[in-house]
């Protein structure tokens, strides 16, 4: 275990504020298929590595984040490793554009969500990923154009993710405009913001500084699968 929370946000997360979607035990857990592939190892010992082995050959393949220490046990495929970044809201919330419908969506936008996150790849999005939190929208003609919601959770802490246009409206401020909103919305329930991006996503980094998130930690993401 880590000394704070988002240093290995996913173990944190499934341990508590989501322990109710994952399976796994003590040494490994991991969300349910239909939420995502995001899991974690409570460290990283023989006994965790091992018992996330069988998980992948069982429940499939995972992607796993942490500050230090990550790395992959024997017996199974290295899909990708990458540098992620972890920004942290530090900012000043700022008023509601009253020009954007923004929407609250829920299970009867699901299959919109997804086909959404399918065509733009903001990152995993399942079935229930929506069931994680709260997740707006804006729609046009009544179908989803942008999205963006909450992930992960910890005391203190919720994730914003998904943040998505459709190609045909993206120049918009669309996706900037729904981050702000999360935003607004975690901070007035007593809670702090926070995001990843990949360290090489210049632009999205620097979207989010100016939306007042400043670096907290680097981590390393990796995606396994059995052999």
């Amino acid at each position: 275990m880590t000394d704070h929370p988002l240093d290995d946000p996913i173990w944190s997360s499934l341990s508590t504020e989501h322990a109710h979607f994952c399976e796994g035990n003590d040494l490994v857990r991991r969300y349910y298929a239909d939420i995502g592939p995001l899991a974690a190892t409570r460290d990283s010992g023989d006994a965790c590595l091992e018992a996330l082995r069988q998980s992948i050959e069982t429940s499939g393949p995972v992607i796993l984040t942490r500050r230090s220490g990550l790395k992959a046990p024997s017996g199974v495929h290295l899909m990708w490793d990458r540098p992620l970044v972890q920004m942290l809201f530090s900012g000043e919330v700022t008023p509601l554009d009253k020009s954007l419908k923004i929407e609250p969506l829920g299970g009867g936008d699901a299959e919109e969500m997804i086909a959404l996150a399918r065509l733009t790849k903001p990152g995993p999005f399942e079935a229930r990923t929506h069931a994680l939190g709260q997740f707006w929208g804006v729609k046009l003609g009544g179908r989803v154009i942008a999205m963006a919601g909450e992930r992960m959770r910890q005391a203190g802490f919720s994730e914003i993710s998904a943040v998505c246009t459709h190609p045909d409206h993206t120049g918009k401020g669309l996706g900037r405009a729904l981050t702000t909103h999360m935003c607004r919305v975690i901070v007035a329930r007593g809670e702090a913001p926070y995001l990843h991006a990949f360290e090489d996503n210049h632009s999205a980094i620097r979207l989010y500084e100016k939306l007042g998130f400043r670096l907290r930690a680097k981590l390393r993401v990796m995606a396994l699968e059995a052999l």
